[in-house]
């Protein structure tokens, strides 16, 4: 009689998920909990605990501190992380949120977290651009938000279809997202019955103060300073037309994935990774724009968007929370298997793993 092999023991580079957040984190964490012993981040834990995989998310959240006194410590303990997965050869997998932070770092912070990226034995990218390097990783495609509609609203507004006129930008408001852009593209269009809403809280008081300056100056726009739960921003996806990101540079973007998983059009620069999403749910409800915002394009998109919409997702199964959770641990138990590999051989070795035909986990 065969023994059931132990499970891989993954340290995750993010707290344990709260009841709110980043719906992405409780997810994965729920998709991996019946097959991985899965662990959540503390530095005392990362330092002297028992783990063998280190699944890095976000690296700059590692160091990001109020004081840059505090950035050197958490510079310093990342660096002994980094020598402890090389003395140890413990095996460091990062899944590849964005190519490189959205805001400038310190010097000091920059080397660690450069230190970091170089320990990193597999990538696991969340889309098909064509900026992915596969001799370095595999792709599992970011999982889709539908049990969202679930879990809070439990099918309220899935069948229901609404005549909605609004516009909706949501999620942290940072400079990287062009908001700027999207609120004088809206007032250089006059969109009858139609209004703005920018959504979400802002970290930087002083930009937040730019965002509510610019808001107030432009009649039909307004600014919700608010982090808003799932429930709310359900409701809010439920009442918009067109959902608008115009992010300055646009990789991996949670808020896109957020919006086609309940079937809300949107409107967002072309980029290689976006490219692909459109192929996969369609020019209907990814509209693509080059350059920078106008009204011009703006209108277009809020015109060709239908004023009458329902909740289906825009994604199939190979976004399921169920397909995302089984490729990674098929990813953990390879990566397990080929640890004392080359590099080059553990990466072949994972993305066999990570396509083979569906299996029982």
């Amino acid at each position: 009689m065969s023994s059931v092999p132990p499970k891989p023991r993954v340290l995750m580079s993010y707290n344990r998920p709260p009841g709110g957040g980043n719906p992405y984190t409780a997810f994965l964490a729920q998709a991996l909990a019946d097959d991985v012993d899965l662990q959540f981040f503390s530095w005392k834990t990362a330092l002297i605990g028992r783990w063998d995989i280190f699944h890095l998310h976000w690296p700059d959240a590692l160091v990001v501190a109020p004081s840059a006194v505090r950035e050197l410590l958490k510079s310093f303990l990342l660096v002994a992380l980094v020598l402890r997965i090389r003395l140890t050869r413990k095996t460091l997998v990062w899944t590849v949120h964005n190519l490189k932070p959205h805001e400038a770092g310190r010097r000091t912070t920059a080397f660690a977290i450069d230190l970091l990226i170089r320990a990193v034995d597999v990538r696991i990218y969340l889309n098909s651009s064509e900026d992915n390097d596969l001799s370095l990783g595999v792709t599992v495609p970011h999982g889709d938000y539908v049990p969202l509609l679930r879990q809070h609203k439990e099918g309220g507004w899935a069948s229901q279809e609404r005549v909605v006129h609004q516009i909706l930008h949501f999620g942290l408001v940072r400079p990287y997202k062009g908001i700027e852009s999207l609120i004088e593209s809206y007032d250089q269009q006059r969109l009858p019955g139609s209004r703005l809403v920018i959504l979400g809280a802002a970290k930087n008081a002083q930009y937040r103060h730019t965002i509510q300056q610019l808001a107030d100056a432009h009649p039909g726009t307004a600014f919700d300073a608010r982090f808003v739960e799932d429930p709310e921003l359900l409701d809010q996806l439920a009442e918009s037309r067109l959902v608008v990101l115009p992010y300055l540079q646009m990789y991996n973007s949670g808020a896109l994935i957020y919006a086609l998983s309940f079937g809300c059009p949107v409107l967002a620069p072309v980029s290689s990774s976006n490219l692909a999403l459109q192929r996969e749910v369609g020019s209907e409800l990814l509209t693509l724009y080059q350059g920078p915002l106008t009204g011009e394009v703006l209108e277009a998109a809020y015109r060709d968007a239908p004023a009458r919409r329902t909740s289906a997702s825009a994604f199939s199964e190979r976004r399921s929370w169920a397909t995302t959770g089984l490729a990674h641990v098929r990813l953990y138990r390879a990566l397990r298997g080929a640890r004392a590999a080359r590099a080059a051989d553990m990466r072949a070795r994972v993305a066999a793993a990570v396509a083979a035909p569906d299996q029982a986990a």
